[in-house]
């Protein structure tokens, strides 16, 4: 009995440090946080397509999204209600980037796909003029990024070609110090690593080791990735390398614009078709989960989350797109 109270507040004073700890990393999501869903409204898109994978503009005036086989892109704007077709462009759905400004989209468009004569070209469009600009041609280009903002305000379009780093600015192939030295960006997925430039230069991060991985994006501060591994499910680990946090299978992962939140589908299928899926939302310390939607008759897929307000947009299996808007309590 002499030792009992020395050792458990030791031991409670080691758990306290480690919560502060993992606190000051994760910024700080209080234990009595909750985030819910406020309403779900459905978008008067028409029925001429499946819609599929929206994503908001930078400044979340605008819903950008494709159809079932990404052939196009369309623009929602939701102060007006109205929609637009940016490009008819084969595959162009796929990957797209939007610029901070939200003045330009940059997408990869693809021809005879099927056969061995396959195109691909990268292009830029201007939102407003429709002017199409034309990066790289080849059989095989890879997707666009935007880099992060320079002083001047200005993003240069970053891509990968044969393993370089291009910048669209200067239409030179290298391996480092691109214009856009700064904040990290995740290029994309190149031979099941995550290629990440970090410091204006490309790196492969394989944080998990030996690890396969889709679905790799910053958080909103730039200070951490979260992706998913094929065997091991979500993670979030710092730029180098540490992992932080283990999340287990949670399909299509992206960060709340707080960086609090992990929004994700839970998806269920019979190893052919999905039978049902829900969007739900984990804690970044894995603390808590929250199901978002649990509507009747609709499979909500590919969420994507608003970076200035408490919104939420997915895409069904029956083509529509929902907003989701959610509130936090208790968050700081």
């Amino acid at each position: 009995m002499k030792t009992f109270l020395p050792v458990a507040t030791g031991v409670i004073f080691n758990l306290f440090c480690g919560f502060i700890l993992f606190a000051t990393l994760f910024g700080a999501v209080p234990l009595f946080a909750q985030i819910h869903a406020v309403s779900v409204e459905k978008l008067p898109l028409g029925t001429e397509q499946q819609w599929s994978q929206p994503v908001f503009s930078p400044d979340g005036a605008r819903i950008y999204f494709t159809s079932a086989g990404f052939n196009g892109i369309w623009e929602y704007t939701q102060s007006t209600k109205s929609v637009r077709q940016i490009t008819d462009a084969p595959r162009s759905g796929f990957g797209f980037a939007l610029s901070n400004d939200g003045k330009t989209i940059s997408y990869r468009r693809t021809f005879d796909e099927a056969s061995r004569s396959r195109t691909q070209e990268l292009v830029t469009q201007n939102l407003s003029s429709g002017t199409v600009n034309v990066l790289e041609k080849g059989e095989s280009v890879s997707l666009p990024k935007f880099s992060t903002a320079s002083p001047s305000g200005g993003q240069s379009v970053i891509y990968l070609k044969e393993g370089k780093v291009v910048s669209a600015a200067s239409s030179k192939a290298k391996d480092s110090h691109v214009e856009s030295a700064g904040a990290a960006v995740v290029l994309g997925i190149e031979d099941t690593k995550i290629a990440l430039l970090k410091n204006g230069s490309k790196v492969s991060f394989d944080p998990l080791g030996n690890g396969s991985y889709i679905w790799p994006s910053l958080s909103p501060d730039g200070t951490k990735l979260l992706a998913y591994e094929m065997d091991r499910g979500v993670f979030i680990s710092d730029l180098e390398g540490n992992v932080l946090k283990m999340l287990g299978r949670k399909d299509n992962p992206i960060w709340t614009r707080d960086g609090k939140w992990i929004v994700y589908m839970d998806d269920k299928d019979d190893g052919h078709n999905i039978l049902g899926s829900d969007i739900y939302g984990v804690s970044a310390d894995g603390a808590a989960t929250v199901r978002l939607t649990n509507t009747s008759g609709v499979i909500e897929l590919y969420p994507s989350c608003s970076p200035v307000e408490n919104k939420i947009v997915c895409s069904s299996l029956s083509g529509d797109v929902y907003v989701i808007t959610y509130s936090e309590e208790g968050a700081r």
